[in-house]
């Protein structure tokens, strides 16, 4: 039983040396079958790993659409144009302030003359 096709073959048996190599055929062909069927499962393997690396993406993108939202309902573009008008204008009337500090048209401060008052 245990005897490959070639010590049959010295032995002068073609039947049982025939009946190895159809054996070892069958063998063969069912190692090449298995090693198919791992290499399917190693797709299929990465194939879910990839699956579940666009879920979690796809949960993140989610989730900070989500936030965003939030963010944009607390502060909706009417404010941010509310509070950049008020900037300016602060800004604007700072800038009077100072006018009428340093003198009508000279808007630049003179350090030694203040030093000296």
């Amino acid at each position: 039983g245990a005897r490959g096709a070639r010590a049959w073959a010295r032995a002068k048996d073609r039947g049982r040396a025939l009946a190895a190599l159809r054996r070892r055929r069958a063998a063969d062909q069912r190692a090449r079958a298995l090693e198919g069927q791992l290499l399917g499962l190693d797709a299929l393997e990465d194939a879910l790993a990839g699956a579940r690396a666009s879920a979690v993406l796809v949960g993140a993108m989610g989730a900070a659409t989500g936030a965003l939202r939030e963010l944009n309902e607390a502060t909706p573009l009417s404010k941010v144009e509310g509070v950049l008008r008020d900037a300016e204008d602060a800004r604007a009337e700072s800038e009077g302030v100072s006018a009428a500090l340093c003198g009508e048209g000279d808007a630049a401060f003179d350090m030694a003359a203040i030093e000296r008052e």
